[in-house]
């Protein structure tokens, strides 16, 4: 049995959210907030006087925080009462809704990570993704979102050969000229595949091509697609796409092709590999992405394995969930709760079970 005055403290080493004494009530979350958390931050709406989730720069009050939830709730369909912490301390872990934003005192502001292209993947094509990363303690403390940078990824191409920009078919008349007597030919390989196309009329005469079309048709084989109309170059384009993809001319009497150029396939690249460089003292990172200049971000924390690699790979699997980044300006909802004295630990220490202020 204790003697009489002495005070017997018991503390708990396993809570998730509380981290010393706290002061809590009933309160009322209104319908259609969905399933919460312990731990939620959550607000007053001063417009209809209902408490809802906290929403970062929210309107009508909305963008306060004034509690956080003690327990579970779910008011998908119905407003429900649920216990909420109004004063004490709480763990940097266990609020959800807002993140804690260290110092970079505590914690060094990412670099830009370095993003490369990488063949295959099903990303959107021809799209600009961008990246930015924001580090984390063991204790949850965040840092804000660091620099951006990004790749525009690819879709596959077809190599090509591109001669003469015509005006009409009369100037691919006039270049041909008489071949009656002596036949002119290109010469030309598509995918390591050798062609040729052969030319033995008198083209500044009755064997002149009427239009463009019996240019195709002269030009034309099997693997390989020609293409030419006013103002425009004659061209050979392979029909395959890909690094292997390639048309090159290799002998030319009919000067359509004397100067070509030549363009190479391209395979494709719609995976990113993102590469985050480290933070001293961070043990987590939660990488956000864009691809519509920064109206929409998107996150997802990285894997112990992509920690640990130091990058990882963004094919189009991966899970990505909308959301708004970190930035410095949050530290006023942790100011707000201070303000309300909730104050946030960064240290599981225990809490005094008899509770109250």
């Amino acid at each position: 049995m204790a003697e009489a005055g002495v005070a017997i403290t018991v503390y708990n080493q396993v809570d998730s959210l509380v981290a010393g004494n706290i002061k809590e009530k009933l309160v009322t979350i209104a319908s259609g907030e969905g399933e919460l958390e312990r731990g939620q931050v959550v607000a007053y709406n001063t417009s209809d006087g209902t408490w809802v989730k906290y929403v970062s720069g929210g309107s009508n009050g909305e963008g306060t925080v004034r509690a956080i939830l003690n327990e579970a709730v779910d008011t998908t369909s119905a407003a429900a009462q649920a216990r909420v912490i109004e004063m004490g301390e709480v763990l940097g872990t266990g609020i959800v809704g807002v993140d804690y934003v260290v110092s970079t005192d505590t914690l060094a502001t990412p670099d830009a990570p370095t993003v490369e292209l990488v063949a295959g993947g099903t990303l959107d094509a021809t799209t600009l993704h961008t990246y930015k990363v924001t580090a984390v303690n063991g204790e949850g403390g965040i840092t804000a979102t660091g620099a951006t940078a990004g790749a525009t990824t690819v879709a596959a191409s077809a190599g090509s050969a591109a001669g003469l920009v015509v005006a009409n078919i009369a100037a691919v008349n006039t270049v041909l000229g008489d071949c009656s007597t002596t036949a002119k030919s290109v010469q030309f390989v598509v995918d390591g595949v050798t062609h040729s196309a052969t030319f033995d009329a008198d083209y500044t005469g009755a064997g002149a091509l009427a239009d463009h079309a019996a240019l195709v048709t002269a030009l034309n084989g099997t693997g390989y697609t020609p293409s030419s109309s006013d103002g425009a170059a004659i061209t050979l384009t392979s029909d395959t796409t890909g690094v292997d993809s390639s048309v090159t001319i290799t002998a030319d009497t009919t000067r359509l092709f004397l100067d070509p150029t030549i363009t190479a396939g391209v395979a494709l690249s719609k995976t990113t590999k993102v590469t985050v460089a480290e933070v001293a003292g961070a043990e987590d990172y939660k990488v956000w992405r864009t691809t519509d200049a920064g109206s929409t971000w998107y996150y997802r924390e990285m894997t112990d394995a992509e920690i640990t690699l130091g990058y990882f790979v963004d094919d189009g699997t991966l899970t990505w969930t909308e959301g708004t980044p970190v930035t410095a300006t949050d530290y006023s909802a942790i100011a707000d709760m201070w303000d309300r004295k909730i104050f946030i630990s960064e240290m599981q220490e225990g809490y005094d079970f008899r509770g109250g202020f």
